[in-house]
C-alpha cells in the first residue's frame, strides 16, 4: 500500500506540474516528491534484484546470472524505467518531454500489485486465435472502405483521398464510428461508401469486445472455481476424495465469507443448506450452552436432513470462510456419494444424541 501510495501521488504530481499556475507555485513541493519517489523506487528496484535469488528456480544459476535473468523480466523493466527519468535527467539534463512520458509509465508499476491486470492478459492470451481472426476481418474492412472512398473521392479530394494509404485515416475514424468531420467525403458514392463503414464499424468492433467480455466471464468463472476446489480440499469430510471427485463437489457448493460477529443462521429459519468451516470460528448458541466449531467443522445438516427448522443460532466468533451446500445439491451429491452421506448421518445423529443427553442433564430431580 505505501508504494502504490508513492507512485499514484508521484503521477498525480507530475500531472500537476504541467499545469503553469500550480508548476510555478509548487516547483519546490515537486522536486521533493520527485526526489523521495525516485529513492523509493530505486531501493525497491534493488533490493528486488537482490533477493531475486531466492527464487527456488535459481538453484542451477549463479547469483548474478539468476539477478540479470531477473533483471530482463517485464516487471523488472517496468520498475527500471519507472526510475531512469531522474537519472537521466541528472545526467543529460533537459529533455522534460521525454522524461515525462517515461514518468507517466510509472503507473504500470502497478501491474504488480493487482490481480486485475494478470486476468485481463490471461483473457487476451487465451482468446488469442479469435481475436487475431477478428483484426484479420478489420483490416480488410478497413482496406475496402478505404479502396471504395479512394475511387469515389480521389478527384474530388485529391489533398484527402489522393492515394489508398492517406483515405485510410478516413476509415480508420468511420469505422470506429467516431467521425472527427475534419474529413468527409462529398460525392454521392463516397457518402454511400461512408455509411457503410458505419454499419460495418459497429458489427466488426462489436466481434472483438464480445470475444473479451465472454473470455473476462470465463477466466473469472474458472479461478472462482480454483478456490472453490481448494476451499473444498481443505475441509477433512472431502480429504479422501480424488480429485475429480473433488472437482464434483466443488462445483454444487458455494464460497461464503463471514465477518466477526455476524450472524450465520437463526434459529427458527428454514434450512436451506448445510455449512463447512474452512477457516475460523463459530459460536453455536444451543438452549443452555454455547459450543465453538472450528476450522474442519461443519453444522446444518440437522435440519437438513429432518427438512425442519433451524434449532440454534450460530455466529462468527472470528472472520470465517465457509462453503454453502444447499439442499438440492445435498440431495444430488448424496446420491453420487454414498460414504459421504453416510458420514453426515452418522455426525448428525451423535450430535442429536448429545443434544437429548445435555437437556436431559439440565432437567430437574
Amino acid at each position: 500500500m505505501a508504494l502504490v501510495t508513492v507512485i499514484v501521488v508521484n503521477i498525480a504530481a507530475t500531472a500537476m506540474a504541467t499545469v503553469p499556475e500550480i508548476g510555478e507555485a509548487w516547483h519546490r513541493f515537486y522536486r521533493w516528491t520527485e526526489f523521495v519517489a525516485v529513492l523509493i523506487f530505486t531501493v525497491e528496484y534493488l533490493a528486488r534484484a537482490w533477493v531475486s535469488v531466492e527464487d527456488p528456480r535459481s538453484v542451477n544459476d549463479s547469483p548474478w546470472t539468476w539477478r540479470l535473468r531477473h533483471a530482463l523480466t517485464p516487471l523488472a523493466i517496468i520498475d527500471l524505467v519507472a526510475i531512469l527519468p531522474s537519472y537521466i535527467e541528472l545526467v543529460f539534463g533537459g529533455a522534460w518531454e521525454f522524461t515525462l512520458i517515461l514518468r507517466v509509465l510509472r503507473l504500470f508499476k502497478l501491474l504488480r500489485f493487482t490481480g486485475a491486470f494478470d486476468t485481463i492478459f490471461a483473457v487476451i492470451r487465451a482468446e488469442r486465435r479469435p481475436l487475431i481472426a477478428t483484426f484479420c476481418v478489420i483490416t480488410v474492412v478497413l482496406l475496402l472502405i478505404s479502396t471504395l472512398a479512394y475511387v469515389a473521392e480521389r478527384e474530388a479530394q485529391p489533398d484527402k483521398f489522393g492515394s489508398i494509404p492517406a483515405a485510410f485515416y478516413w476509415g480508420i475514424v468511420t469505422l470506429a464510428t467516431v467521425g472527427y468531420g475534419d474529413i468527409a467525403p462529398i460525392t454521392p458514392l463516397g457518402r454511400a461508401t461512408g455509411a457503410l463503414g458505419a454499419v460495418l464499424g459497429i458489427l466488426t468492433f462489436a466481434m472483438p469486445a464480445g470475444i473479451i467480455a465472454s473470455g473476462f466471464m470465463e477466466e473469472l468463472r474458472r479461478r472462482d472455481f480454483i478456490v472453490t476446489w481448494q476451499l473444498v480440499a481443505k475441509v477433512p469430510l472431502f480429504r479422501h476424495l480424488t480429485a475429480s471427485r473433488i472437482a464434483s463437489v466443488a462445483l454444487v457448493l458455494r464460497p461464503v465469507r463471514i465477518e466477526a460477529g455476524s450472524t450465520v443462521v437463526r434459529k427458527g429459519e428454514e434450512a436451506d443448506g448445510m455449512y463447512f468451516i474452512v477457516t475460523g470460528e463459530l459460536l453455536v448458541e444451543a438452549p443452555g450452552h454455547t459450543v465453538m466449531l472450528k476450522s474442519g467443522d461443519f453444522f446444518g445438516e440437522m435440519a437438513l436432513l429432518d427438512g425442519g427448522k433451524r434449532s440454534t443460532t450460530v455466529r462468527a466468533g472470528t472472520g470465517c470462510e465457509l462453503l454453502h451446500l444447499g439442499a438440492a445439491e445435498f440431495r444430488q451429491l448424496a446420491a453420487g456419494a454414498p460414504d459421504l452421506d453416510a458420514e453426515v448421518r452418522r455426525v448428525a445423529d451423535e450430535r442429536r444424541r448429545d443434544n437429548e443427553s445435555s437437556t436431559a442433564d439440565r432437567q430437574p430431580a
